[in-house]
């Protein structure tokens, strides 16, 4: 998205500590913290964020809370070629989701970058 580059900085930051206390904890101690929530992350949406961050083969996974709100499942994904406004008009106006996109955007020097964000 061409002039997100000036956009970008203020919302992520790899170097940021201020990460909220539950993502840095260890593995072990995130789960059990999703266990006491009573929600849980099925391994599809697992198995969907590592496709997308290591095969680069999606654009965006759009992920929601079961009926039956016990856990967290897969909603609809986009193949790479669509856009960051494809992804934007898979989103449902009155139901929360969580998604993971990777944008593209021009740094200032004039390269192509990406960066995988969660939504």
């Amino acid at each position: 998205v061409k002039g997100l580059n000036s956009f970008w900085p203020r919302f992520f930051n790899p170097s940021c500590s201020r990460l909220p206390t539950s993502a840095r904890l260890p593995l072990v101690e995130r789960r059990l913290l999703n266990e006491m929530s009573g929600v849980t992350v099925k391994d599809e949406c697992v198995e969907t964020y590592n496709q997308i961050k290591m095969k680069k083969d999606l654009r965006y996974c759009i992920f929601k809370i079961s009926d039956d709100k016990k856990s967290i499942v897969n909603d609809c994904q986009g193949p790479s070629e669509e856009t960051f406004q494809d992804f934007v008009k898979k989103l449902p106006e009155d139901q929360p989701r969580y998604a993971l996109c990777d944008i593209t955007y021009e740094t200032d020097d004039g390269r192509q970058q990406n960066k995988l964000c969660f939504f």
